[in-house]
């Protein structure tokens, strides 16, 4: 597989994070360059034989940073080697600026090429949402957002009765621990899977002790507490923000408070 997973989420996330896997597509790796008479030379390994480059043939060669250097189409010359490596001739100018090292996408060998994958139960091997595909830049890399897979083992299902129920539900049963099934597909291969190791989502909510004084989070004036902790309110001028707070529609006679979500609009101020 010429995927390499460069990042992941954390082993143990919050929901509310994005779950994003990262990668780079590395079809050949080269380990040293030349000039050959004015033109760039590059020496690949295993994968730099005659199978995977020929004349006519269109790579994008990027350096060892996932700097692009440049996308070329192969028309000088393609030199098997000695076993295990491969002379691969550019008409494209040598430079000492040139990394070193590096590596080659094959735009003619792998048409339509795509990362794909899919997000797995750990405990259970059960798929959870589609199968997702997607498309590397330019540089190779790219990345799988599965968030919407992940969240969707997270929601809360709160009815009224949960709302009015006196037992307080665990924070520990609201998690989803899963992995990522992942694997190559271009236009007319379709590449055997790999999978990443276990990461844990966390659905976290604050527990309110039954016996704490909510008094000074109710919402009757401005010295009164949100329930949410931050230091500054931000808000996305024109958008919609969520803010919890606690009501007291009884005007005090009730040791009973709602906790409401109030949905508020930030103006679009000049």
């Amino acid at each position: 597989m010429s995927l390499t997973l460069v990042s992941r989420p954390p082993s143990v996330h919050s929901s509310a994070n994005p779950a994003v896997f990262k990668f780079t597509r590395k079809d050949a790796i080269y380990y040293n360059r030349s000039n050959n008479a004015g033109n760039l030379r590059l020496v690949f390994n295993e994968y730099g034989t005659s199978d995977n480059f020929t004349i006519g043939d269109t790579v994008t060669i990027v350096d060892t940073n996932g700097n692009v250097i440049n996308t070329e189409v192969i028309n000088v010359s393609v030199y098997a080697g000695y076993p295990g490596s491969g002379l691969i001739t550019f008409d494209y100018p040598y430079s000492l600026s040139i990394s070193i090292t590096g590596y080659a996408i094959l735009r003619t060998k792998r048409v339509n090429y795509k990362l794909v994958c899919q997000v797995l139960d750990y405990d259970t091997g059960e798929e959870v949402g589609p199968e997702l595909s997607f498309t590397p830049k330019s540089d190779g890399s790219v990345s799988a957002n599965v968030s919407a897979a992940v969240s969707k083992n997270l929601s809360p299902e709160l009815s009224y009765s949960d709302l009015t129920s006196e037992d307080v539900e665990k924070d520990d049963n609201k998690k989803f621990r899963y992995r990522l099934r992942y694997r190559e597909k271009w236009t007319g291969s379709d590449e055997s899977p790999s999978y990443t190791e276990d990461n844990t989502a966390i659905f976290s909510a604050r527990q309110v002790l039954q016996d704490t004084d909510m008094s000074e989070y109710l919402c009757t004036d401005n010295t009164s507490k949100f329930l949410t902790s931050f230091d500054i309110m931000r808000m996305v001028r024109g958008m919609y923000f969520t803010v919890p707070v606690l009501a007291d529609p009884q005007g005090g006679s009730s040791d009973s408070y709602p906790f409401i979500f109030a949905n508020a609009f930030s103006p679009a101020f000049a």
